[in-house]
């Protein structure tokens, strides 16, 4: 009897395992990605409050891609190394802020909006890491991953004030 719990209690460790890869996959590229779109909006903000605050939410986001990094190492989930920079995702970030600077004038409130849905992107998946983290039996990690929910929250509130701030800007 107790032979016959294991198959299936295997199969579900393997469930939860595929669920935290998957999990930590998207909240490194999305990370991985907002750093990207951050420094695009700093450049694009040069001599401005914004500009610093996005300089400081890239270095926040960069420490998240570490913490996912090391968890998922870890875990044996994903590969040793420095996460590889896209070239196609650094030409979506400028398209972008060309498609805000073209349509808008501007291209921040653009940039500010695609980073924080891309953000949303990865904060979703972290509470999936947590929920898959617990099935999977590695309570060690949920703290940890319950830590990067809670930092990109914070990113996103950052960068939702920093987007109204930038509106309230514009408008006067």
């Amino acid at each position: 009897m107790g032979s016959e719990s294991n198959p299936g209690q295997s199969r579900d460790t393997s469930d939860a395992l595929a669920g935290v890869s998957d999990a930590l996959a998207r909240i490194a590229s999305s990370t991985e990605g907002c750093v990207i779109g951050l420094g695009v909006l700093a450049r694009a903000s040069m001599g401005t409050p914004a500009a610093q605050l996005a300089s400081d939410l890239a270095e926040e986001l960069r420490g998240v891609v570490s913490t996912t990094r090391f968890v998922g190492v870890a875990l044996g989930l994903l590969s040793e190394g420095p996460p590889r920079r896209s070239t196609c995702e650094r030409l979506r970030w400028e398209w972008v802020a060309s498609t805000g600077a073209l349509l808008d004038g501007d291209p921040r409130s653009r940039l500010v909006a695609e980073c924080g849905a891309v953000l949303d992107r990865a904060r979703v998946a972290a509470e999936r890491l947590v929920v898959a983290l617990a099935a999977a039996e590695a309570p060690g990690f949920v703290h940890a991953a319950a830590q990067l929910e809670r930092r990109l929250e914070s990113a996103s509130r950052r960068l939702v004030a920093a987007g109204e701030g930038e509106r309230t800007v514009a408008a006067t």
